[in-house]
């Protein structure tokens, strides 16, 4: 990538042209032309070395902000800029592989995406409100395409691999310092929590769900030498203190977990345990309507300003936030007995869902400012795409973290070991972060989250291609 961009630096006329650039914004005024030049060397490296997009998607991953064009159109910058830019260029390198072709038609993990894709257009094409249901596939691809066949394409070897965890983690220790400091003013305060993590990053939520799969990159790098990481990581879990983010601390419990279990080869148990302990709560919850013992007292469900307080407040199931989690969880339960086939339609959940709550578990923050959803994201995914929705990503996620599991269990490399521990991890993680809220569609759990189906299928990919010429030798 330096290579690349020193010979694109290199022409004179790329530094003419810049400059005149900077002096007719200076002169004018807009401001936008400064970005002319730096996009036009984006587009030229990209056509000709189209890794060094790749990796400057990944390094702007953490580093995006939410940017809303008006009330129902919005998008992250930079980073889905870069995903429409990347993506044309991915299915024509894929398309002249023929190889890699077959390798991904051969994929489980390919396949099940694909059926969840192929599910989803059904879905929109049934959906009670069609146009913008569509705006989500759409998404989705894109989504898809630079971060499952990307990774594939520009991360088959372990230097490639070691960059882009130096570039994720980079941009994410530079995030969390600026968070730090300006909380650091704030005195750390519980109360200014969400505000301290703008301009990158929604509230406090999105910030630890990133920030806590950082983790195990760090610890990943750190094993394979990259020593000056411990820093990082040093920075990363205080990040993670002061993030206050129940969540992400669950998570980083059940990435210790996964790891753990991994390495004893009874991954399948605890998945079994935890898909029947969920099952098995929801039935007991809805039969006779025993939920509503639980209903809290309105006037006492309220933001404790003081972590301490809302601490208790969670144990007392008091939380505004957890209560909130309930008043929602109840509505798509609703919502989904209507029609449990094909669902409402995906993105249909917040145009919807109010006329199917229950006002036991009102709270101040009913009214939804932020436009959020569910904050589950498997009931996210039955309310609105229906039973086979729910099983297609279900089941892709079990096939994932099994796979990451037996390319460990089967594998006598180091580094290939490391990874799939990494993997694993990080998926322990996200599925207790979509278990609290819907994070698969944002830019930072999403992509990461696709970005381990394609690690897992080019691990995948390259041991088979190894045990191919093992045979050939014999």
């Amino acid at each position: 990538m330096p290579e690349v961009m020193k010979g694109i630096f290199s022409y004179r006329t790329v530094l003419f042209s810049f400059l005149f650039s900077v002096a007719v914004a200076l002169v004018t005024g807009n401001l936008v032309l400064l970005g002319a030049v730096p996009v036009l060397i984006i587009l030229v490296a990209g056509f000709t070395k189209p890794s060094l997009i790749y990796f400057l998607l990944l390094f702007t991953i953490p580093l995006s902000t939410e940017f809303q064009f008006s009330s129902s159109l919005g998008t992250d910058l930079p980073d889905e800029t870069l995903m429409w830019l990347l993506s044309p260029i991915i299915l024509f390198i894929v398309y002249r592989d023929r190889k890699l072709w077959g390798d991904l038609l051969h994929s489980r993990i390919m396949l099940l995406i694909i059926a969840a894709l192929c599910w989803t257009l059904i879905t929109v094409l049934l959906s009670e409100m069609p146009l913008i249901s569509l705006k989500f596939l759409l998404a989705k691809i894109w989504y898809i395409i630079p971060f499952v066949l990307g990774t594939m394409v520009f991360l088959k070897g372990k230097k490639e691999r070691f960059m882009a965890g130096n570039l994720m983690l980079l941009a994410m220790v530079f995030t969390v310092i600026v968070i730090l400091v300006r909380h650091g003013l704030e005195g750390f305060s519980f109360e200014a929590v969400n505000d301290v993590t703008a301009p990158f990053f929604r509230n406090h939520v999105n910030y630890g769900a990133i920030l806590v799969c950082m983790i195990p990159v760090a610890w990943a790098l750190i094993r394979s030498g990259y020593k000056y990481w411990i820093m990082g990581l040093i920075i990363l879990s205080a990040g993670l203190v002061f993030s206050y983010s129940r969540g992400a601390w669950l998570a980083l419990g059940a990435a210790v977990l996964v790891v753990y279990i991994m390495k004893k080869g009874k991954l399948q148990w605890l998945i079994g345990s935890a898909a029947f302990g969920i099952v098995a709560a929801s039935i007991w919850l809805l039969q006779d309507n025993r939920y509503l013992q639980y209903r809290p007292l309105y006037e006492k469900t309220i933001y404790h300003a003081s972590f301490d307080e809302h601490m208790a407040a969670t144990y007392n199931m008091q939380d505004m936030s957890t209560v909130e989690r309930f008043y929602r969880w109840i509505a798509a339960t609703k919502m989904a007995k209507e029609n449990w086939v094909t669902g409402s339609g995906p993105n249909s959940f917040y145009p919807l869902y109010k006329s199917y709550t229950a006002n036991d578990f009102r709270t101040y923050v009913s009214n939804n400012p932020e436009k959020s959803t569910v904050h589950n994201y498997f009931l996210l995914l039955l309310t609105e795409q229906g039973v086979p929705g729910l099983i297609l990503f279900v089941a892709l996620f079990v096939t994932m973290m099994m796979t990451a599991q037996k390319i460990y269990l089967g594998s006598a490399d180091p580094h290939t070991k490391g990874l799939m521990l990494m993997t694993g991890a990080i998926l322990g993680m996200i599925a207790v972060l979509i278990f609290l809220s819907d994070l698969i569609e944002t830019d930072k759990i999403g992509s990461v989250f696709y970005l381990c189906a394609g690690i897992l299928m080019e691990s995948r990919r390259g041991r088979e291609t190894d045990s191919q010429k093992f045979q050939r030798s014999k």
